[in-house]
């Protein structure tokens, strides 16, 4: 497990940005939902600390949101911050869930976790039994094409956050290379926290993928796409956009 997503877990929101112009993605998320029916409850897989949830409870009926993590640290931090939504422990790739729901989401790349084809498919297919009728899978995940084929590495500026009573630089590192004929991210993390003087140092790998690969990968567990895009809130794919915002429904 990435330290990011556990030591790490109280501050992971500030560090990742994750507060930044949520309300409005949020909103322009579920209007993007609603085009196509009604949307009275809504499962977060990958929920992190609960930002999303917390932003769509305003949005949705609270008691009406689940949030599901496979990290321990970040579901208490979730629990501790929004106590009127729900958050459990699980792996989307083995949901231990009974109930449906109209609309469940996957945000800010926790579907490029899974590395393989059969770890994809086991998280889909897991996702549509716990649709209702006419549900929807809505994800946003990191797009292949703009890093096809490229290897090389860039080190981005560091980026100071205030967090917690603690003041954090960020460092990263970032590589991209292609391993049997997929292609991956591999990010290296370095946190210094002050005043502690400490260090943090963690990897991150995603996989990206392409239009075509998704798409087989849907078909093959029970879904049809039914609209791409690169932003929540403009229709319309471009093809060098770093994001996929795929809608599925399940195939008749």
């Amino acid at each position: 497990m990435q330290r990011l997503f556990e030591e790490l877990a109280p501050l992971y929101a500030d560090l990742e940005g994750r507060r930044e112009g949520i309300q409005e993605q949020c909103q322009a998320l579920l209007n993007l939902a609603r085009e196509h029916g009604p949307v009275e409850n809504i499962l977060d897989l990958g929920c992190g600390t609960g930002e999303h949830l917390a932003a769509l409870s305003g949005l949705v009926d609270p008691k009406r949101l689940l949030g599901v993590d496979i990290a321990p640290a970040m579901i208490r931090v979730a629990r501790e911050r929004y106590p009127g939504i729900r958050f459990e422990p699980g792996d989307m790739r083995a949901l231990g869930l009974i109930e449906r729901f109209d609309l469940i989401i996957s945000l800010f790349g926790c579907l490029n976790y899974l590395h393989s084809d059969e770890e994809l498919l086991a998280a889909l297919t897991g996702a549509r039994e716990r649709l209702k009728p006419g549900g929807r899978l809505l994800f946003e995940v990191w797009h292949r094409r703009p890093y096809a084929g490229l290897d090389y590495s860039y080190e981005s500026p560091p980026r100071l956050v205030q967090s917690q009573g603690l003041a954090v630089e960020r460092r990263r590192q970032v590589r991209r290379i292609s391993r049997d004929r997929n292609d991956f991210i591999d990010i290296d993390f370095t946190y210094r926290l002050e005043p502690e003087g400490r260090f943090v140092r963690d990897r991150h790998r995603f996989r990206v993928f392409d239009r075509g690969e998704f798409e087989k990968l849907a078909g093959e567990a029970g879904l049809v796409l039914l609209e791409l895009r690169s932003r929540f809130e403009k229709p319309g794919f471009e093809e060098l956009s770093g994001r996929m915002i795929v809608l599925l429904v399940t195939r008749e």
